[in-house]
Formats: C-alpha cells, sequence, structure tokens
C-alpha cells in the first residue's frame, strides 16, 4: 500500500460509492425489465410523435414493431388503401367509413360513453371530447341512445338516427373489448395525407395479476443478492480500514522518522504530532535523568562541603574546651571557625534557594516600582560592603526614573548572586562593573569584572545546576548554585541572562541581564 495520496476519506467514498453502485444496480435492471414487459403491451398512441420523421418519409419499418409485438399498426393512404401493416389485417378489420368512430389523436379528440339508468330504461350518452393545453377536458358534442343503439338525443352523429352494435363497441371499449383503437391522421413530406391505425391491447386482469406475480418473484431474487453484496462490501472495508489503522499503529509505536508514505492523509498531521511529543517526551527523560544524576552528585558533594567546615568547628571548638590553644593563636582560631560557619550557612541558604524557587509552587511578589532608584540604592549599600572586603566598585546607571513590575527580593539576589560570584573568584583589589540603561522598552543589565576570567568550556556550564566542573565547585569558596539561581530569578521575570563570552577590556569577566 505505497500511495503518497492515500486518504482514509477517499477509501470510505470509495467504498460507500461502489457500495451505492452494486446496491442499486439490480433495482435498475429489475426496474429495465418490469418497465419493458409492461412497455411490450402499453404502447399508446402518444409515442408515435417520436416516430414523427420516419412517418414523414413512409419509413415504417422504423416504428418499434418488434419491441410491441401485442399491438398492431395500419397505415392507410390519401384513398384509404392499406401501405403498412405488423400483422394480418383482416382479423381486425375496420373501414374508412368507421374511421370517424375511433379516438383522433392528431385532433386531440376522443370518444366517451357512459351508461345512464332512468325509469329502467337503459341508456348511454356518447360525448366527443378534446383536450385543452392544460389537460383539460372539453365536450365538443353528444348523444344519447337507447338500449338498441338508437339515437334520441344530441347533434353528434348528425346523419346517423342509430348506431350498430360494431360501431357502438368502437366508441365503447375499441375492437370487441380486446383492443383500444386510435387514429393519428396527418401528411408527409410529399403532403400525401395518411392515416395510421393503432391498435392498443387491453391488458386483462389476468395479464396484470401475471406481471405482478412476476415483479414479487424478481423481488424474491433481488433481496438475496442485496444481502450478500452488503456482505460482501462491509467484509472488503472491514479488511482494508483494519490494514490502514494496524499499519497507523505501528508507525506511532516505532516512531519511524519521515515515513508517512503509507499512512493515510487525514493521520499523517497526527502521526507526526505523536511522534514530536514522543521525541520530546525522550529528552525531557534523558534530561530528567541528567537532573536526578547531578542532584545525586551535589548531594554527595555538599554533604563533602558542609562536613568540611563543621569538623573544622568541631576540632577547634574541641581545642578551646580542653584548653589546648595557645593564647596568642586563640583570634586566629576563632577567625577559622567564624569563617567556616559562614561557608556552611551559604552552603545551606543557596540549597535552600534552589528547592524554593524549582518548587511548582513558588510565585514571586511582583510589585510596579521606580527601577532606577532601586538600582540606586542598591549600589550605595554594594559600594560600602565591596570597598570593606577589598574590591572596588564602578557603576554607570540610567539618569531618568523607569518603572517596572519586578520582585525586589528577587532581583536583589539577582545582583548578589553576580557580584558575590566575582568576589569569590578573584583576588582583592579586583573591579566590579555595574552597568545599567534603557533601550528598546528593556532593562539591560551588565555586570562584569577585570579578574582571571572564564574557559571556554566554563562559559558553557556556567548557568547549570549543581555543575562539578564548574570552578565554584573546585574551589571550595561555593555550592555551583548562585548562578543557577540567578538564572531563575531571571526568568521568574519574563527576561534572559547570557555570558558575554568576548568582554571588551578592561573586562574579563560579562554577565548580561535583559528584563522586558
Amino acid at each position: 500500500m505505497k500511495n503518497k495520496n492515500l486518504s482514509f476519506v477517499k477509501y470510505c467514498v470509495l467504498y460507500l460509492s461502489l457500495y451505492s453502485i452494486m446496491l442499486f444496480l439490480p433495482f435498475i435492471i429489475l426496474n429495465s425489465i418490469i418497465e419493458r414487459k409492461i412497455n411490450s403491451i402499453t404502447f399508446e398512441i402518444e409515442n408515435i410523435g417520436d416516430y414523427k420523421e420516419y412517418l414523414d418519409q413512409d419509413n415504417f419499418r422504423e416504428l418499434p414493431i418488434k419491441q410491441y409485438k401485442k399491438n398492431e399498426i395500419i397505415v392507410f393512404d390519401e384513398n384509404d388503401k392499406i401501405i403498412f401493416e405488423t400483422h394480418n389485417y383482416e382479423n381486425n378489420y375496420i373501414s374508412p367509413k368507421e374511421f370517424e368512430f375511433i379516438d383522433d389523436f392528431s385532433a386531440d379528440t376522443y370518444f366517451w360513453v357512459q351508461k345512464l339508468r332512468n325509469n329502467k330504461q337503459i341508456k348511454y350518452i356518447i360525448t366527443k371530447n378534446s383536450f385543452g393545453d392544460d389537460l383539460s377536458d372539453t365536450i365538443i358534442s353528444y348523444c344519447i341512445v337507447d338500449s338498441s343503439y338508437k339515437i334520441i338525443e344530441g347533434d353528434l352523429f348528425k346523419e346517423k338516427s342509430r348506431l350498430t352494435e360494431r360501431e357502438f363497441n368502437l366508441l365503447k371499449n375499441g375492437l370487441n373489448g380486446k383492443s383500444k383503437v386510435s387514429k393519428y391522421v396527418y401528411t408527409n413530406i410529399n403532403n400525401k395525407k395518411r392515416t395510421l391505425l393503432l391498435y392498443q391491447k387491453n391488458i386483462s386482469t389476468k395479464e396484470y395479476i401475471k406481471i405482478s406475480k412476476r415483479i414479487k418473484s424478481g423481488w424474491f431474487i433481488i433481496i438475496p443478492i442485496i444481502v450478500v453484496e452488503t456482505i460482501f462490501i462491509i467484509y472488503l472495508f472491514y479488511k482494508r480500514i483494519k490494514k490502514i489503522l494496524f499499519i497507523t499503529k505501528k508507525r506511532i509505536l516505532d516512531c519511524e522518522a519521515n515515513n508517512v508514505d503509507d499512512i493515510p492523509d487525514e493521520f499523517k498531521d497526527f502521526y507526526i504530532h505523536i511522534k514530536d511529543l514522543l521525541n520530546s517526551l525522550e529528552k525531557e527523560r534523558i534530561k530528567r535523568m541528567e537532573e536526578e544524576k547531578s542532584k545525586q552528585s551535589i548531594i554527595t558533594n555538599l554533604s563533602h562541603d558542609i562536613k568540611t567546615p563543621l569538623t573544622v568547628i568541631q576540632g577547634y571548638a574541641k581545642a578551646f574546651d580542653d584548653e589546648l590553644v595557645p593564647k596568642d593563636k586563640e583570634k586566629q582560631y576563632m577567625r577559622a571557625i567564624y569563617d567556616k560557619a559562614i561557608l556552611a550557612t551559604d552552603i545551606i541558604n543557596s540549597l535552600f534557594e534552589y528547592s524554593k524557587m524549582d518548587h511548582y509552587e513558588y510565585k514571586p511578589t511582583f510589585k510596579n516600582e521606580n527601577f532606577t532608584e532601586f538600582c540606586r540604592e542598591y549600589l550605595a549599600i554594594k559600594y560600602t560592603d565591596l570597598e570593606v572586603q577589598g574590591y572596588k566598585l564602578n557603576y554607570n546607571i540610567e539618569e531618568n526614573d523607569y518603572n517596572y513590575n519586578f520582585d525586589k527580593t528577587l532581583i536583589t539576589r539577582l545582583f548578589d548572586n553576580i557580584i558575590n560570584n566575582s568576589v569569590k573568584h578573584n583576588k582583592r583589589g579586583t573591579t566590579i562593573y555595574f552597568e545599567y540603561k534603557i533601550s528598546n522598552n528593556k532593562i539591560i543589565v551588565n555586570i562584569s569584572d577585570n579578574g582571571k576570567g572564564l574557559s571556554i568550556k566554563e562559559v558553557d556550564k556556567l548557568f547549570d545546576a549543581f555543575v562539578v566542573e564548574n570552578s565554584a565547585r573546585t574551589n571550595g569558596k561555593g555550592t555551583g548554585l548562585g548562578l543557577y539561581i540567578a538564572k531563575r530569578i531571571v526568568e521568574f521575570h519574563n527576561g534572559e541572562i547570557s555570558i558575554i563570552k568576548k568582554p571588551i577590556l578592561p573586562h574579563k569577566f560579562e554577565i548580561e541581564v535583559v528584563l522586558k
């Protein structure tokens, strides 16, 4: 089933069309047989007009003689001589003098005979009627005859005082009540008069019942055929649809790349979406596995990092308790205990911040405040703090006030983490640069330093959580979470954070934060 234009809907339409054709074909055949059978005995004078071209040329052999075997056609010329007859005319002889008692199709006239009862005397009223264009009947003339066919009233047949039994039968029942006789008078292309008599056999009750039985017997044949056709089409449709769905299911489960030629058009988009979803889930699964692996590594490393300062604190505290610390080194020991306590606290705080921000229920507290004024206040405090630690702060901020919807605590944490990262990894005397500007309705903050810089390997993974290779994890001064937390804070504010890989001197390390 290799078909690039395969369509499930087309298959449904195809099988439905095939079923419809197979369903109606027996009806059409049966109706054709029935119609042919009925027409063979019901050819009417009205149908003569369909053969006017042949009548005008006296080409009577083209008339439907064989098709309507039970009807007879006789044609007279202008001298009332027979020029064409389908059968033996002697058996159904009608003399030209009797033509006036026959319905005239060419004049749209016909006779109608009705029986009257009055004082137990039998009378008949004979009317000559005309068809109008709207198929309405109009009585042209009439006469009333008694039981012996004597004309007792009316202007029809003025030249006669009495009708013969044969003339009466022609008016009433046609020829012996077995055939209805009609005439059609016309002139051919040579302007010669022609009179055509059509003998149309009346269908008897017996013949009608016989035809009805044949029709019913036909239905007993047609119904089983329709049932078999229906079962056959359903079976084919079921097999085809089952195959299509099986292939589609197999493709989805196998998730074969770009193999959609044998999938129906209607399912291709669905297949592609499913394949993309499965690929995304697989990537997410791999990502989660890597994160879990990293978390396990950091738990081990953090346990070691926390254990190291606590061991120092415990040992120095024990030395004080045992009075083993010389007097001239007590201050040095106390400073060591203090530094290790700060380091342990920093590790625990970083881990707490990481856990808090990665929780799905965590939501920042946004307020619309003057961001420019916030930066001024932050830098004023940070300047003194860095100066005490032996570092320099050089800043350049926007002069105009600018309101922004932000979480003041988180943005403070963001700036602290970036600046503290520079402090932890650079020597005293390093200058830290802070630049804040507004451009195209965006807040752009660049924080950099002129310290030792970073290698390309460190740049690519700087914002990842629990990265063992990060230099922050190898110098005993941090957890490797500071810049990851900074990235999460920027994401909460729908912003972007990135490393400038080639900072302009004197900058050696530079982070750019863009808040939209």
